[in-house]
């Protein structure tokens, strides 16, 4: 029986915002006469910039973007947290994006890719590998738990996942109108439908929501009722696994970090990159990547407990 030791994982900072890494912002305002920041862009070994993390296919260099945010649960989002040095995967630290264009800048990377980075700096000798479940996708809100009362409440403390978005605003109202900042809000109903626990996903957001329609959700302060019209439009990912490798190769000008075969489709960041979707086959144009199940588990539980891997491996996951 193989074993595979738990290494102790690098120190890694999950940036709230956009981490100002040089690399070009995907999500700002840019003039006409500049490129589609929403574009995935392609660069040649010559034009990779230091501190950014790019998917290598071939002879060209894919960058990878950031999501608008990452977050977890219970926290506020303008702040640095750093992740526990465990195995164990933090359901709440998610990465969002908004339906359509930002979605879009998600790139792909196929068994026969690597990663590559670039840096003056030194480098780890152990790398960290974070894997998401594709959640689908959720109204403007997070940071929403059961009460004792079984109503699901969030606040405006730590709710809003889009800065401007229909819940802030109504939020805001209700903070100036009680001059408090802390309110609990009770998220009551979308279009008319009782919500209750199995709404509620374990990352904190109201799930199994209808994308095609206006949503009419009704919230409350206090006892004041507050109808907010929206849509579920955006799509939220979940850590579900975590991973670490050793493997890397210098080439000339950047290091090549090559993920384990074992490694299955899903979606991953590797350190402080962003997200990318990885399929577990080599490039073929004839690859549907919607018909792909990004969140079959690589780790499952036995009967005692601990972690083993997929089914048609014999691995535990011991501590060091």
């Amino acid at each position: 029986m193989k074993v595979i030791k738990k290494i102790l994982a690098v120190t890694m900072v999950c940036v709230v915002m956009l981490m100002n890494t040089g690399c070009e912002n995907p999500f700002i305002d840019t003039p006409s006469n500049t490129p589609d920041p929403y574009a995935i862009q392609i660069h040649t070994k010559d034009d990779l910039q230091d501190d950014c993390y790019y998917i290598k296919h071939g002879d060209e260099f894919y960058e990878i973007p950031y999501g608008e945010q990452s977050f977890y649960k219970n926290e506020e989002t303008d702040a640095e947290y750093v992740l526990a040095q465990d195995d164990e995967p933090e359901p709440t630290r998610n990465w969002f994006y908004k339906k359509g264009k930002d979605e879009l800048i998600i790139p792909t990377m196929y068994q026969d890719d690597s990663i590559v980075y670039k840096t003056s700096e030194t480098i780890n000798n152990v790398f960290e590998w974070e894997r998401f479940s594709d959640d689908g996708y959720t109204i403007g809100l997070r940071g929403i738990n059961l009460s004792e009362n079984g109503k699901l409440i969030t606040s405006n403390y730590i709710a809003n996942l889009l800065e401007n978005g229909p819940f802030d605003k109504v939020m805001h109202r209700v903070e100036e109108m009680d001059n408090e900042y802390y309110q609990t809000f009770t998220i009551d109903s979308v279009n008319g439908k009782k919500l209750s626990q199995k709404d509620l996903g374990e990352n904190g957001c109201i799930k199994n929501l209808n994308t095609d329609t206006e949503l009419k959700v009704q919230i409350y302060a206090g006892t004041t009722p507050y109808t907010i019209k929206t849509k579920a439009d955006v799509r939220v990912f979940s850590n579900i696994e975590n991973y670490w490798t050793k493997t890397i190769q210098y080439q000339s000008g950047f290091a090549e970090i090559t993920t384990s075969k074992s490694f299955v489709s899903g979606y991953y960041k590797v350190e402080n990159s962003g997200l990318f979707r990885y399929i577990n086959r080599p490039y073929s144009k004839d690859i549907d990547i919607t018909k792909i199940d990004y969140n079959k588990r690589y780790f499952k539980k036995e009967e005692n407990g601990y972690l083993i891997t997929k089914d048609d491996k014999d691995q535990y996951l011991y501590e060091q």
